[in-house]
């Protein structure tokens, strides 16, 4: 599966779903935010 890197100002440098999973699970909202935006599709395709 690809996985798609956004690359603006407003993503932190680290893009890794392994690093963004744990951030997300602390309550980071900007990695929730990534995380949705990279699987979003893939959700709404299973819904």
């Amino acid at each position: 599966m690809a996985v798609t890197t956004i690359n603006d100002s407003s993503t932190d440098a680290t893009n890794d779903i392994a690093d963004l999973l744990p951030r997300a699970a602390d309550g980071d909202p900007r990695a929730w935010e990534e995380i949705l935006h990279r699987y979003s599709t893939l959700i709404w395709a299973t819904v």
